[in-house]
């Protein structure tokens, strides 16, 4: 009979291994790598039989570590100067905000993802390809209008939706790069 610590590491693990990958991969840049890193964090919490009821804060305990095991891995190909340099590697680093920003990021994501299928699209296309509207309406076999249409429905949506999120005011500064 699997134990409640074992029950605990699966839901965590279920939970939390998508988005930490996600964490990872902004530092480490290889999708592969930062799933493997996050993999040896569970297999090193696992292997050591750490107690999971005696964290406090699951989330915050694992980007934390998970963090730290980014900048051994980038450590170990780069000196400490390199990173503070690409800004990889900062003294006043808060690892609450990073988390917060990575969450909304992922929340975000998630509701650009719930538009209607060719309005996602053309809205991708317009935000994050950097495509004009007359280059999304010659590549998707559209209207220009069709395409603004698409967009400004899309803005709209998005807007209602996601200034019900708890934001911080990066988090909104970021946001107004996207829907404005």
């Amino acid at each position: 009979m699997a134990s409640r610590n074992d029950f605990l590491f699966n839901q965590h693990y279920q939970s939390h291994f998508k988005k930490l990958a996600a964490f990872a991969y902004k530092y480490l840049n290889d999708i592969d790598e930062a799933q493997e890193v996050v993999q040896l964090f569970f297999t090193d919490l696992y292997a050591k039989n750490k107690q999971l009821e005696e964290i406090r804060n699951f989330k915050a305990y694992a980007f934390q570590s998970v963090y730290h095991r980014c900048l051994n891995e980038l450590k170990s190909k780069k000196s400490e100067q390199e990173l503070l340099d690409e800004g990889l590697l900062d003294e006043d680093y808060n690892i609450e905000e990073n988390i917060e920003a990575t969450e909304f990021e992922h929340q975000v994501h998630q509701l650009i993802n719930e538009l209607p299928k060719v309005c996602r699209e053309v809205f991708k296309l317009s935000r994050f390809e950097q495509m004009s509207n007359d280059e999304i309406a010659k590549y998707k076999s559209i209207s220009k209008r069709t395409v603004e249409t698409h967009i400004s429905n899309a803005l709209k949506t998005l807007r209602k939706k996601v200034y019900d999120l708890n934001t911080s005011e990066s988090n909104k500064i970021k946001l107004y790069s996207i829907f404005h």
